[in-house]
């Protein structure tokens, strides 16, 4: 064999073995292609994995910020409301206060005026004390002989009293007279001098009531209920600490559990009220 082909077969096989690396270094080029490819796809299928479940984490949030926003609005417009009437009840108070200033600003004035005419307004209180104390002097002459009226006004109305209660007696005694003749059958005089006494009752005055020159009309809390009728007459008189006989009246009208009657007798010391005590008998 020439040296030339000597030559020629050790470049091929120089080339053999240039190309056998070559293809070794291709196929294992191609294997960590396929792995890499194969984490790729692994990496890409939990990055996908994941932004799911960002997605589902972003949406939960996205719906818990659109409710705290609804709640914020209803919020604000409660806040806007109580606002608008804190506003009005601003502008009625300043409006009140107005008017306070006004009748403040008035009534200093009156005071103004008042303090004006304190002097003349003394004057005329001392000259009303002078005939005050005249006056009183004058009462005081006149105190004695009033109240001996007074006294032998009480005499006349308690004899006056007395003989009542004598009449109411003789009328219960002819009342008894009268049952004693119907059980012997024998009917009684119907003389309207003998009529029956009223029954012994006692009740309240209700209302009184000042009708000037027609007399005073009194309302009691006794009725035809109580036996009462028209004509009737009771005594009005005052218990307590201030007891005391305060006058008569006569009935007028009664109906079922009321009367009315009118003040035939008074007390010139006393005036009949509501509350007083009424009675038939003393």
């Amino acid at each position: 064999m020439t040296l030339f082909g000597k030559i020629l077969i050790g470049l091929i096989l120089a080339l053999s073995l240039v190309f056998a690396s070559l293809s070794a270094a291709v196929y294992s080029a191609q294997f960590n292609y396929r792995e890499a490819l194969a984490d790729a796809k692994t990496q890409l299928e939990a990055k996908r994995v994941e932004a799911e479940d960002l997605e589902k984490q972003l949406r939960t949030e996205i719906g818990d910020l659109q409710a705290e926003l609804a709640t914020a609005t209803d919020e604000r417009d409660r806040q806007t409301n109580s606002a608008t009437t804190l506003a009005e009840q601003k502008r009625l108070l300043e409006a009140e206060l107005a008017s306070t200033r006004t009748a403040l600003d008035a009534q200093t004035a009156l005071v103004k005026i008042a303090q004006e005419d304190s002097d003349d307004r003394r004057a005329e209180v001392l000259a009303g004390r002078e005939r005050t104390a005249d006056l009183s002097e004058k009462f005081v002459a006149s105190e004695g002989e009033i109240a001996g009226l007074v006294d032998e006004l009480f005499s006349k109305t308690v004899a006056n009293t007395q003989m009542a209660q004598t009449n109411n007696r003789l009328l219960d005694q002819v009342g008894a007279l009268k049952q004693q003749l119907r059980s012997l059958g024998i009917e009684p005089s119907t003389d309207p001098s003998t009529t029956e006494p009223a029954p012994d009752v006692d009740g309240k005055v209700l209302a009184v009531e000042d009708r000037n020159s027609a007399g005073t009309k009194v309302a009691i809390s006794l009725g035809s209920d109580d036996g009462l009728r028209v004509g009737d007459e009771l005594e009005v008189i005052r218990t307590g600490s201030e007891g005391k006989y305060i006058g008569r009246i006569r009935l007028t009208e009664v109906e079922y559990d009321l009367a009315i009657g009118n003040v035939i007798m008074k007390s010139p010391t006393a005036t009949i009220k509501k509350g007083d005590d009424v009675k038939t008998r003393l």
